[in-house]
């Protein structure tokens, strides 16, 4: 699967606009996810919209490659 229709169907599943997308072939180096997936995966920092501003971690998304399965969904781990 490209980038570019990994970062459709994130931005689809998000809902959010397909230019505020970070998505990245590579786990953010930064991102301390505890048991990270082992399969090929696009790695998507996601805005959050809406929601106040506070001291807190990145969201991130992680869809497989292979599938085009979205594996998670929530914190990346990187705060602080």
């Amino acid at each position: 699967m490209t980038m570019e229709i990994a970062r459709k169907i994130i931005s689809e599943y998000a809902g959010c606009e397909f230019s505020e997308l970070d998505i990245r072939p590579e786990r953010p180096s930064n991102c301390c996810r505890y048991n990270p997936p082992t399969e090929p995966c696009w790695y998507a920092l996601v805005p959050r919209k809406g929601e106040p501003f506070v001291l807190r971690s990145s969201r991130i998304v992680i869809m497989s490659r292979a599938t085009g399965k979205i594996i998670y969904d929530g914190d990346a781990g990187d705060e602080g």
